[in-house]
């Protein structure tokens, strides 16, 4: 007599399982990504204010510079000093940073003294390189409604990206005006350029260009 047995395992519960394992794998590897991307672009939003108080205070202490220079130096400093204050007292919710709910303090502000404001900060690393850092504004006073510090530590932030990706000698230029009634702000650098498919994604967060800077500086930003 010839018997068979058959045995059935249901594998539904065992897919199931798979399934959820393999998406707690996928959430835990991004949450990870978002945070390494987070300390990237705290360490350098940390970093250029306080490239500007260094070069300022080297220059300060190592150089007979004129009473308006160092008065520049000084505000410089103190601007710098402020906007590093800020981003600390940021850091004490950083929910509101991860859900780019920040307090904006909207108001009537000149843009063109903002401007003046973080050229300022940016000169010791220009100088540092030889780059000729220059400003043109086709309007004495370009107004806008903003929070004045936060553009100007934006603005600032797009000057250290072109210095940064600005060869020795070179040129970085800023211009601001207003085009049909938008206020357009412009900062040329002669920095590597970005490609084809790094300009689709210029504006993504966290995205560089790959031939910004040198192996050994992988820092956030780019070519303007």
């Amino acid at each position: 007599m010839v018997g068979a047995v058959l045995v059935f395992h249901d594998a539904t519960e065992r897919r199931r399982a798979r399934q959820s394992l393999m998406e707690s794998e996928a959430k835990l590897v991004g949450a990870n990504r978002a945070k390494d991307d987070f300390l990237a672009t705290l360490s350098h939003e940390l970093r250029t204010p306080m490239n500007a108080i260094l070069g300022w205070a080297h220059m300060l202490v190592t150089r007979s510079l004129d009473l308006a220079t160092r008065d520049r130096g000084l505000q410089s400093i103190l601007r710098s000093a402020q906007a590093q204050a800020r981003l600390v007292t940021d850091l004490l919710d950083v929910s509101r940073i991860v859900r780019g709910t920040l307090t904006l303090n909207v108001r009537p502000v000149d843009l063109t003294g903002v401007l003046f404001g973080a050229l300022d900060t940016a000169r010791p690393t220009a100088d540092a390189k030889h780059i000729s850092l220059t400003l043109s504004v086709s309007a004495t006073s370009v107004m806008l409604n903003g929070d004045g510090d936060r553009l100007q530590q934006a603005v600032l932030n797009l000057v250290d990206n072109a210095l940064r990706a600005t060869p020795a000698g070179g040129n970085v230029c800023v211009r601001a005006g207003v085009e049909g009634g938008d206020v357009v702000l412009t900062v040329q650098d002669e920095g590597p350029g970005l490609s084809a498919e790094e300009s689709v994604r210029a504006f993504e967060p966290y995205v560089h260009s790959v031939g910004a800077y040198s192996a050994s500086r992988q820092e956030p930003g780019g070519g303007t």
